[in-house]
């Protein structure tokens, strides 16, 4: 048995490029494969242009049917009429994200064929795999919707049904890396806070550095009432007291009180740009300076991993997310998700790790800031969260799902 995986966003790092590589760890045993890939830049020229590209290439095919799997930046229907030796085959299409609720920011015509070129790529494949339930529950629930922008002769109400007959999800496995073991670490360390996603306007960086900026306001206020507590202290007479249990726990008090006041926050800001970077990013790297640990990609996956070790909370502000990879990488390793309740979030998170507004965000880190050990002694929790998106959970469900129509 054969299969044949297209990829035209092939990028570094990303996404589409990890679930290829994981792809070849589940099925390369098993059977013949081959992939065939595009660079990972110019999206929206891979979804529209690469389909010639991959007509050209990829050998013909023999008598005996295959597998053929690609992902939602092809156009598998204009691929087929071009290569009627894979028309007989078993037809795949994974959908990392969908076009149809994608928020772009300058509404334009041209944007519709996008959609359109997924919508009739679901047409042509015998089965449909998204990524999460709200990546595939958006999709089919905007297809009616999206289609009403054609003038006049749209598809049919059974032209849709076809497709939501044959979708179902498959959540993306995740394949961690066992990080090194860190150093011995200070319990009154500052909390430390991770941020991974593209450098684009999908995840909202604008949003998440109003809210650290607020933060560090937030903790520039503490030191200030620190340094006027100290210098009452020092002014004040002390003061003998036959209460020694009373003494014991107004010093704990204080101590605690003081550790608070001296609190602040150290950030990691990861990933990197795409195309133009937001300006956003060359602000916040200058008015965050004194907090900022980590700016821009780790030279390896496992530095990466590493860094991510050493990380107490994982942020998402994102307003365009169908799975979260990124967030289920730190979460797996034992960070403390904080997402908005939107998108794929609530799918994977409970309400503890979601808030509604910045304004929520910002009090529950201004808390966390106070009381880091809220989420460090909750580590392993975190990991179990995780645990059924690993690729040692996934591996079975995807050689059934894949492999079954040919079993």
């Amino acid at each position: 048995m054969k299969l044949v995986v297209i990829e035209p966003f092939y990028e570094d790092s990303g996404s589409h490029k990890q679930f290829v590589e994981i792809l070849k760890t589940i099925f390369e045993p098993i059977l013949e494969m081959e992939v065939y890939t595009q660079r990972g830049v110019k999206f929206h020229w891979r979804i529209r242009c690469s389909s010639m590209y991959f007509a050209e290439t990829i050998p013909q095919q023999g008598d005996t049917p295959g597998i053929l799997l690609c992902s939602s930046v092809f156009h598998l229907a204009e691929f087929l009429g071009l290569r009627k030796d894979f028309q007989n085959w078993v037809k795949l299409i994974y959908m990392h994200e969908n076009q149809l609720i994608y928020p772009v920011q300058h509404t334009d015509e041209s944007d519709f064929q996008f959609g359109w070129i997924q919508i009739v790529s679901c047409q042509s494949a015998d089965h449909v795999f998204f990524n999460s339930s709200f990546n595939m529950t958006s999709f089919l629930g905007e297809m009616s919707h999206f289609l009403k922008k054609l003038p006049d002769y749209r598809p049919s109400p059974s032209f849709l049904d076809r497709i939501r007959s044959r979708s179902s999800v498959l959540h993306y496995p995740l394949t961690p890396l066992q990080p090194q073991p860190a150093p011995p670490l200070s319990e009154d360390r500052p909390l430390r806070i991770v941020w991974n996603g593209r450098w684009e306007h999908d995840k909202n960086p604008d949003s998440l550095f109003s809210v650290l900026f607020l933060l560090k306001t937030f903790c520039e206020g503490l030191h200030q009432k620190r340094l006027v507590q100290n210098t009452q202290n020092d002014d004040t007479p002390s003061t003998a007291t036959t209460e020694s249990q009373s003494a014991e726990t107004g010093e704990k008090r204080m101590k605690l009180e003081t550790r608070q006041l001296g609190s602040t926050f150290e950030i990691s800001i990861l990933g990197q740009p795409f195309g133009e970077e937001p300006p956003i990013f060359t602000k916040a790297k200058s008015d965050l300076a004194a907090h900022i640990v980590q700016w821009g990609r780790l030279p390896s996956k496992q530095d990466y991993f590493d860094h991510l070790n050493t990380c107490d909370v994982i942020l998402s502000t994102a307003v365009h997310e169908f799975f979260g990879v990124g967030v289920l990488e730190a979460v797996a390793v034992g960070c403390f998700p904080l997402c908005p309740n939107r998108l794929v979030y609530p799918e994977l998170f409970g309400k503890e790790h979601l808030y509604n507004t910045d304004n929520q965000l910002y009090k529950r880190l201004c808390d966390l800031v106070l009381r880091p050990e809220k989420v460090r002694t909750r580590r392993e929790e975190m990991k179990g969260i995780a645990q059924p998106y690993l690729l040692e959970s996934m591996r079975p469900v995807y050689v059934e799902k894949i492999m079954g129509p040919m079993t």
